[in-house]
C-alpha cells in the first residue's frame, strides 16, 4: 500500500524522484577491524590506535568492516559544504566509546568516553561538554543536511553501537535557533512549538538529519541496527533524526535497542523516527526494545511514524520503551501508524505527549498490553492488562551511555507487569526484574531484595526503615511470617534494622548477612547495595565445660569432651572446651594423650555428669611425678660357662653369664637417648646387639637383644656408587664390599643382588677381588649378580658391578639391593635423568662412562 498523507502526497513523489539522483555504488564491507581517531591519518592502516585512520578514510576502505571509533567529535567537514556527510556502506559496524587503549571491544566504557558524529560543521551550535547539540533549537548556523547517509548493499546490515549522532539539519535552509528564553528543554519536556522550525520551500524532502537510508532500487534492504545509540538535536523538514525509506521494491528493517531519541524536530511530520514503505512492492518493519523518546516534536507524529505498505509481512514490535514529552500541534505526538501491519506494543510507558498522543489510521488489529498510557487505550487498538496510576515521572537523566527517563519509587510502572517476554535488562543494562515483577517502560528501578532465613524459636522484624517497595519482613519465623522485601536502591543505599527476638527458653545463637553488625538484639545494615540474605539461628541456651590442670611438667597432654576434637593442653591452669552443651546433655572428659616430655601420668576428677542449666567449671586434671623407665633385652646363644660384657652409654660393663632377660641398672626419663656396646666377647664365640641405640618413650625398653654364635664371624656389607643420579641408556658402577670383623672364618657366603626393573639385567657385568690369604670369590660374571665368598677373620672381598639403565624405562629412579648370608641387606637408589652432550650433569656428577 502506498503512503498517502492529507495535503502532502506530492512530497513523497518528489522524494522518490530526488532519490534517484543520490544513488551510490554498492560497496561490500570487509572483515577487518579498523581504529578511528580525531587525529587519525588517511594513510594509516587502522590496525592499531597508533595507526588510527580518519573516519572518512575508514568508511571508504572496503576491508574495514568494523570500526572502533575513539571518543571525540567527528564532523563530515570543517568547511561549509552542507552536502558533506559520513557515507556508511551496508555491512559496516560502527562502535564508539573507546579511549584509544583498548585491545578488546568489551573493554570500552561508552558512559565515560562519548563518541559523537555531529553535523555542526560551522562549530557554532550550543553544545554540552561532550560536543553534543542537545536540542534542535540549539542549532545556530547551517549544518550538514545529513550526518550519516547509508549506502545499501543487498541486505547487509549497518550497526551503530554506542554513538551519539547530533546536529543534522536536513534541508532546513535557515537556522532554527531561538532566543534563550524560548529555547526548548528536552530535560523538562517543555512545549517546543513547531514554529521554531522555519523552512524555506519544499524543494528537498530527503529528511533524516541524523541518519538517512533509502532502500532502492528493487531488492535493496536498509537493515539498520541501533544499540546504545543516541540521536539528539537533529532537525529536518520531515523525519528529524532518522528516516528509513523503502521505495519500489526496497525494504526497511530497523532494529533499535537501548537507544535514545532526544530533542529532535521536524517541520512537517516525524520529529524523531520515520520508517516508511511507499509502494505495495516495498516493506517496512520496526523492532524496538528498552529505548527512550524524549522531547521530540513535529507538526504531525512527534516521536515515531511507522508507515508500512500493507504487504502482510510487515510488523511493528515495540517492547518496554518510554515515550515522553513529545509535541505536535496536530496529532500523534507519540506514535503514528499509517498502514496495515502486525503491531504489538508491550510494556510501553507514554506520558506527557498530549491528549492525541497516538494515531492509528484505521483498525489494524494492533495490540497494546501491560502499558501505561496517559489517556488510556487509543482508537482502533485492542488493549489488555493496562496499567493505571501516578507515573512518578522524573526529569531526563543525562548520565550513562544513553539519556533515559527515570521514575520515582512510588511510580505505577514499578513492578507493574510480569516478566514474560521482557528483555533481560533495562536501557541502562540493569537486570530485570529488580523487584517482585518487571517495570513498565525502558527504565527498571533498581531495588535490593532482602531475605531472612530464620531457624529455631524466634522472630525477625524490620524496624525503623523506609517502607519497602514490595513484601515485608514481619514476624519472620522458621516456618511462618513475612520474610522477604524489596527496597529502593535508585536514589540511595537504605539503612535497615532487624529486631531479633528469641522465644522463651531460646537464645540468639548466630546471625550473619547483608554486611550487618549486631547491636544488642538488632542486626544493623548501614547501607544496602544489592540483593542479600540474613540468616538467623535461634537455639536453646548452651553451657560450657571447663576446669583446671595441675602438676603438668611437659607437653603432649590432650583431652576430649564426649570423644570430640582433642583439646591440647600446654600449661597448668584453666581450660575450656569450645563445644557448648544444652541443659540435660551428658558430658564425659577423657585423656587422649598423656604428657611425653617428660612422661607423666595424668588423671581426671569430676570428669562426667549431666548439664543442669549451669556451666560446668569444677573439672580437675592432675598430673603425677615424672615417669622413669629401664633399658634391657634378651641374651641368647651364649655357651654354658661363658660370659659377655656389655655397656650402656659408655658406662661400667655389665657382665651377663646366662641366656635370658637382662636389665641395665640405670633408669631414664622419656625422651632420653641411649646406646649399647659389647665390650667383652666370650671365648670361642661372637656376640652382637640386634640394634644398639634409640630414644626412651613412655615405656621400658625391652628389645635390646644380644645374639651369640659359635666361631664368631662378624660380617658387614656395604654398597657405594658415589652419586645420586644415573642416566637412561648408560651403565652405572657400584662397589660392593663384604668384610669379616669376627675371629672366625666365614665360609661359602652367598652374595647376590635384586635389580630394579629400570635396570637391564642381561647387560650386567661384575668382577671380584680379594687381598687376604685364604680369601676367595668368583672372578667375574654377567647377566645378573650371584657369587659365593670365603673370608678369614679380618678379610674383605670387593665386587665391582657395571649395571646398565634401560634407555626405554619410564621410571623416575632405580634401586639396587645387595644380599649376603649373615649380613644385613644394603641398597642404593639413584634418580634417573637424561644426559645430553654438552650439558652439565646435575650437581657436577659425571655419568659412567659416566661411571663415577
Amino acid at each position: 500500500m502506498a503512503l498517502s498523507m492529507p495535503s502532502r502526497p506530492r512530497r513523497f513523489l518528489a522524494l522518490s524522484a530526488l532519490l534517484m539522483g543520490f544513488a551510490s555504488p554498492v560497496l561490500h564491507a570487509g572483515n577487518d577491524v579498523c581504529r578511528v581517531a580525531t587525529d587519525g591519518a588517511a594513510g594509516h592502516d587502522g590496525a592499531s590506535w597508533a595507526q588510527a585512520k580518519t573516519l572518512h578514510d575508514a568508511l571508504a576502505t572496503p576491508t574495514c568492516g568494523e570500526l572502533w571509533i575513539k571518543a571525540g567529535v567527528y564532523t563530515p567537514t570543517t568547511g561549509s559544504d552542507r552536502n558533506a556527510r559520513f557515507n556508511v556502506r551496508g555491512g559496516t559496524a560502527l562502535y564508539g566509546g573507546f579511549d584509544g587503549t583498548e585491545t578488546d571491544r568489551g573493554q570500552r566504557d561508552p558512559a565515560i568516553h562519548r563518541t559523537v558524529l555531529s553535523g555542526d560543521i560551522g562549530g557554532d551550535d550550543i553544545v554540552d561538554e561532550h560536543g553534543i547539540t542537545r536540542d534542535a533549537s540549539d542549532i545556530v548556523g547551517l549544518n550538514s543536511h545529513n550526518v550519516v547517509w547509508i549506502e545499501t548493499a543487498g541486505d547487509l546490515p549497518v550497526r551503530f553501537d554506542s554513538l551519539t549522532i547530533t546536529a543534522g539539519m536536513a534541508n532546513v535552509t535557515e537556522p532554527v535557533g531561538a532566543p534563550a528564553d524560548v529555547r526548548c528543554s528536552a530535560s523538562a519536556f517543555a512545549d517546543c512549538a513547531g514554529d521554531l522550525l522555519r523552512p524555506q520551500g519544499e524543494e528537498s524532502m530527503l529528511g533524516g538529519g541524523g541518519i538517512h537510508c533509502t532502500a532502492w532500487p528493487p531488492g535493496e534492504v536498509c537493515a539498520i541496527q541501533l544499540d546504545r545509540a543516541v540521536l539528539r538535536g537533529n532537525v529536518a523538514n520531515q523525519s528529524g533524526a532518522m528516516v528509513c525509506y523503502a521505495s519500489d521494491g526496497g525494504h526497511c528493517q530497523v532494529d533499535i535497542e537501548a537507544s535514545s531519541f532526544v530533542g529532535n524536530a521536524a517541520h512537517s511530520w516525524g520529529g524523531a523516527l520515520v520508517v516508511v514503505a511507499n509502494t505495495e512492492f516495498s516493506s517496512a518493519s520496526l523492532d524496538v526494545r528498552t529505548s527512550t523518546w524524549a522531547g521530540n516534536r513535529a507538526q504531525l507524529g512527534g516521536a515515531i511514524v511507522f508507515a508500512p505498505s500493507g504487504t502482510g509481512t510487515e510488523h511493528l514490535d515495540l517492547r518496554q520503551s518510554t515515550i515522553v514529552g513529545s509535541r505536535t500541534p496536530e496529532a500523534a505526538a507519540a506514535l503514528m501508524l499509517f498502514g496495515a501491519a502486525s503491531v504489538g506494543i508491550d510494556g510501553l510507558f507514554a506520558w506527557d505527549n498530549g491528549e492525541d498522543a497516538f494515531m492509528f489510521a484505521f483498525d489494524t488489529g494492533a495490540i497494546v498490553s501491560r502499558s501505561l498510557l496517559q489517556y488510556g487505550c487509543p482508537l482502533y487498538v485492542n488493549c489488555g492488562s493496562m496499567v493505571w496510576g501516578d507515573p512518578g515521572l522524573l526529569p531526563l537523566h543525562e548520565t550513562g551511555a544513553t539519556p533515559h527517563v527515570p521514575v520515582a519509587a512510588h511510580s505505577a510502572v514499578v513492578d507493574a507487569m510480569d516478566c514474560s517476554g521482557s528483555p533481560a535488562t533495562d536501557q541502562r543494562g540493569v537486570a530485570r526484574p529488580q523487584g517482585s515483577r518487571c517495570d513498565v517502560g525502558a527504565f527498571e528501578l533498581r531495588q535490593a531484595r532482602v531475605g531472612v532465613e530464620a531457624t529455631g524459636g524466634g522472630a525477625v522484624t524490620a524496624v525503623i526503615v523506609p517502607a519497602p517497595m514490595s513484601g515485608a519482613i514481619l514476624q519472620c519465623r522458621q516456618d511462618s511470617g513475612d520474610c522477604q522485601a524489596h527496597y529502593d536502591l535508585e536514589t540511595s543505599s537504605p539503612e535497615l534494622r532487624l529486631l531479633l527476638v528469641p522465644d522463651a527458653g531460646q537464645r540468639l545463637a548466630s546471625v550473619a548477612g547483608c554486611g550487618g553488625h549486631l547491636a544488642g538484639q538488632v542486626w544493623v545494615i548501614d547501607a544496602l547495595d544489592g540483593d542479600c540474605t540474613v540468616t538467623v539461628d535461634f537455639a536453646e541456651p548452651t553451657h560450657s565445660v571447663a576446669g583446671t590442670v595441675t602438676g603438668l611438667l611437659g607437653s603432649g597432654l590432650s583431652l576430649s569432651l564426649g570423644g570430640g576434637e582433642p583439646l591440647s593442653i600446654g600449661n597448668n591452669g584453666p581450660f575450656a572446651f569450645k563445644d557448648l552443651l544444652p541443659s540435660g546433655a551428658a558430658y564425659s572428659i577423657a585423656i587422649v594423650t598423656q604428657p611425653a616430655q617428660p612422661s607423666q601420668t595424668c588423671v581426671v576428677f569430676n570428669g562426667s555428669g549431666v548439664i543442669d542449666g549451669h556451666d560446668v567449671d569444677n573439672v580437675v586434671v592432675h598430673c603425677g611425678p615424672v615417669n622413669t623407665y629401664t633399658v634391657g633385652g634378651t641374651l641368647s646363644g651364649l655357651a654354658m660357662g661363658g660370659s659377655v660384657g656389655v655397656s650402656l652409654n659408655g658406662g661400667p660393663a655389665l657382665t651377663l653369664a646366662a641366656n635370658g632377660a637382662y636389665v641395665f641398672p640405670q633408669i631414664f626419663g622419656s625422651g632420653e637417648g641411649y646406646s649399647v656396646d659389647v665390650v667383652q666377647q666370650p671365648d670361642g664365640q661372637y656376640c652382637a646387639f640386634d640394634r644398639d641405640s634409640g630414644v626412651v618413650g613412655n615405656a621400658p625398653v625391652t628389645d635390646l637383644d644380644i645374639s651369640c654364635v659359635v666361631g664368631g664371624t662378624q660380617l658387614q656389607l656395604t654398597l657405594s656408587d658415589n652419586g645420586d643420579y644415573a642416566a637412561y641408556g648408560r651403565a652405572r658402577s657400584y662397589q660392593v664390599t663384604l668384610s669379616n670383623a669376627g675371629p672366625a672364618t666365614a665360609t661359602d657366603i652367598a652374595v647376590s643382588a635384586t635389580f630394579d626393573p629400570a635396570f637391564n639385567v642381561d647387560g650386567v657385568q661384575w668382577a671380584c677381588v680379594t687381598g687376604a690369604p685364604g680369601a676367595s670369590c668368583g672372578a667375574s660374571g654377567t647377566a645378573g649378580f650371584s657369587d659365593r665368598a670365603t673370608l678369614p677373620a679380618g678379610a674383605t672381598a670387593v665386587w665391582i658391578l657395571a649395571v646398565p639403565v634401560r634407555f626405554d624405562s619410564q621410571a623416575a629412579e632405580a634401586t639396587l639391593v645387595i644380599h649376603a648370608d649373615g649380613a644385613a641387606d644394603v641398597s642404593d637408589t639413584n634418580t634417573l635423568v637424561l644426559f645430553r652432550d654438552g650439558l652439565d650433569v646435575p650437581y657436577g656428577e659425571a655419568g659412567d662412562d659416566l661411571l663415577d
